[in-house]
């Protein structure tokens, strides 16, 4: 097989990264406003209930398939044995999760308000089985995942802006959302043909994948319980009003944190490659190069959306929102976190077999978010929420950090250069944000216009950087 190009696939994913904000930062300020914070917020507590539904479906399939068939993708064989065997297991579990689905919907009164959404909500986890997506992230394939995604993305959005047009459609926002992943699901069906065909496996030959899926999909629970549960929690003992406004603060630190994750994600495939064909060398350096890039890029991004927290709520939603302004100032720091316990997650624990230490933070993380959410939210609501996920991706990045560096995954080489320029450019955008408040301005111009002037000023500070390090200048 043809080696795709990381650069290509990390400018393919950033792009694609790029439309996932671009397309919100068009509909979220309209539906926002539109449906306003109490339906939106019956969406975003159906949408986070779904999140579990969806997970016990995946069941972490999608990561393991992706490290084992990168590993023998050069082996037509293999690779057809091993889908078989991971389709059959998708079909088992994502039957587990609509039983499970119907109960809670029978038995649970909170969700029987929103029974509408929910019905609508599945469709998405029946398709995303069928899709077998990882067979796609598995050879690289970026070209074919960016375009249908653009495509898809680009569809739900327009119809949204068409139709959507009072709270009461609500149920068509969630129809036209599942559109946006649905509609993709179905080509993939057809498109994932070429690399593997649709085919059952024995019962008897799935036992030696159910161990490590049982690793990844306890990983996955911890990750989604540390990622849901605060908007789950505040459904419970807060209004919906609370739950929109501390949904729509969520989204924009979970588009920021996509973007920047973009680079991660592409590298998957190829580090679990060069694992399984034992090229170290290939390996460290893709992490080490990885790594300072992370660091050049989140770090000034978390100050931007610090000092920018009220003026995009402003934009994204309005100022029925502007409550959750100190949650997304609280959010923006959890973004430094986040991202790095993504790298040594997923680059590094994972490719190299140590399921076992990320399972272990991610329950850590997991146990203290509930644990914390179920005491400050009923207290303090949407600023609870925020710095209960910052403690927890604090917990995850130290324990992920401490077992990638203690097996020596990661090096230290270059990351003081880089972190000096970036906490640099982090006083500086600062500095600018406090003048360009000084001018009375709408906050989409001040958003844009503190965008322009920190990557200006971070690329003269880079180039500078660069100059003396070259020179030897302390």
């Amino acid at each position: 097989m043809k080696e795709r190009s990381i650069k290509k696939n990390a400018i393919l994913n950033i792009l694609k990264k790029c439309v996932n904000i671009v397309i919100p930062l068009i509909i979220y300020p309209y539906v926002s406003r539109v449906l306003g914070a109490q339906t939106y917020g019956k969406y975003a507590f159906a949408e986070s209930v779904m999140g579990y539904i969806a997970l016990i479906s995946g069941f972490g399939i999608s990561t393991y398939a992706i490290r084992e068939i990168a590993k023998v993708r050069d082996d037509q064989n293999k690779v057809t044995q091993f889908s078989a065997e991971i389709f059959t297991i998708n079909l088992v579990t994502m039957l587990t999760a609509l039983v499970i689905l119907g109960a809670m919907l029978i038995f649970v009164p909170r969700l029987q308000e929103t029974r509408n959404l929910f019905s609508i909500m599945v469709i998405d986890v029946l398709f995303s089985t069928l899709s077998r997506d990882w067979l796609t992230e598995a050879y690289e394939d970026y070209t074919y995942i960016t375009l249908r995604y653009l495509f898809f993305q680009i569809l739900s959005a327009v119809l949204i802006l068409l139709l959507v047009k009072t709270p009461n459609d609500v149920v068509i926002y969630a129809f036209l959302r599942c559109t946006a992943t649905v509609g993709g699901y179905m080509v993939s069906i057809l498109y994932t043909r070429k690399y593997a065909p649709f085919c059952l496996s024995a019962l008897k030959r799935l036992r030696r994948h159910w161990k490590p899926l049982f690793i990844f999909f306890g990983c996955s629970c911890a990750s989604v319980i540390y990622i849901h549960s605060d908007v789950t929690i505040l459904g419970f003992f807060r209004s919906d009003t609370d739950v929109g406004i501390y949904s729509i603060v969520s989204k924009i630190y979970t588009l920021v944190k996509s973007v920047v994750n973009a680079v991660v994600l592409v590298m998957i495939p190829r580090v679990s490659y060069y694992v399984g064909k034992h090229q170290e060398k290939l390996y460290t350096d893709l992490i080490r190069n990885v790594e300072n890039i992370l660091t050049i890029v989140i770090l000034p991004a978390a100050a931007g959306v610090w000092c920018l927290s009220s003026d995009l709520i402003m934009v994204l939603a309005g100022e029925e929102y502007l409550a959750g302004t100190s949650a997304l100032k609280i959010l923006a720091v959890s973004l430094i976190f986040a991202v790095f316990s993504y790298l040594y997650a997923f680059g590094c624990l994972i490719p190299n077999g140590m399921d076992k230490y990320f399972l272990k933070a991610s329950i850590a993380s997991a146990v203290f978010n509930i644990m914390a959410n179920l005491m400050l939210i009923p207290l303090f609501g949407i600023d609870a929420s925020a710095m209960t996920t910052l403690l927890a991706e604090i917990i995850m990045y130290g324990m992920t950090s401490c077992h990638a560096r203690k097996n020596r995954f990661v090096e230290r080489k270059g990351r003081a250069f880089t972190i000096t320029i970036s906490l640099i450019e982090c006083i500086v955008i600062y500095i600018e944000s406090l003048c360009i408040k000084q001018c009375s301005m709408h906050s989409a111009i001040r958003i844009i216009l503190l965008f322009i002037c920190g990557v200006i000023s971070y690329l003269v500070i880079l180039a500078a950087g660069f100059v003396m390090r070259k020179a030897n200048i302390p």
